[in-house]
């Protein structure tokens, strides 16, 4: 695993602190940074720096969302009940317990790598793209689309190999922990991207597909 102090900022949000201390010193040994044990969630130990990501005991849904508000923070829930997050925010991920803490710490895991692969843009004769600033640039026709951040994470992974990348690669690192995803919901986005980026969708040049993979192209 990658050391992610530079990177990361982990919270863990509960008001039972023993129960939860096994999980704080596992996670403190795995990335080599520190992990705080709040009661509530507060605004102040956003680190804007840093990813941030508040792992939540879900005592309560409705705290929970009381909660989630940050678009530019990562959640998960923890919940001994199926629960589904219904608001808007991408960044939220509900694990019910018990769960697999080496599933846990693969999630963190992805959720970084996407992260530090995003240095600096991508840029090309026709064509710009920023990580940071989610925007994909036409040179030619001056057109600047704005990605979402799923959008994003997936171009910035197609980025990051240079391999064409099958879809179950593709749905691991850029989804993170999910066990019920299928190909179409990575079909529909790459459909949105290509309305959005490519001159003829029906003839993507940018984002293309090889048999059961895709690459990336500027």
């Amino acid at each position: 695993m990658t050391n992610l102090n530079n990177y990361l900022n982990i919270n863990i949000i509960t008001e039972k602190k023993r129960e939860y201390s096994d999980l704080q010193k596992i996670l403190e040994l795995e990335f080599d940074l520190e992990i705080n044990i709040l009661s509530k969630s507060r605004k102040n130990i956003i680190n804007t720096n840093k990813t941030n990501l508040f792992i939540i005991d879900l005592k309560d849904p409705k705290y929970f969302e009381s909660v989630v508000g940050d678009s530019e923070c990562h959640y998960i829930g923890l919940s001994k009940k199926p629960l589904s997050y219904k608001g808007n925010i991408s960044n939220v991920r509900i694990i019910q317990m018990p769960f697999r803490l080496y599933d846990l710490i693969l999630y963190i895991d992805n959720l970084m790598q996407l992260k530090i692969r995003a240095l600096g843009q991508k840029v090309s004769k026709d064509y710009s793209y920023s990580y940071d600033k989610a925007i994909f640039l036409n040179k030619k026709t001056g057109k600047k689309v704005r990605l979402t951040d799923m959008e994003n994470k997936f171009i910035n992974y197609l980025f990051s190999s240079d391999m064409p990348v099958t879809k179950n690669e593709i749905l691991s690192k850029v989804w993170g922990y999910k066990t019920d995803l299928d190909t179409h919901t990575l079909e529909s986005l790459v459909y949105r991207i290509r309305k959005k980026i490519e001159n003829d969708p029906r003839n993507p040049k940018i984002i293309s597909s090889i048999g059961s993979k895709y690459r990336i192209d500027l």
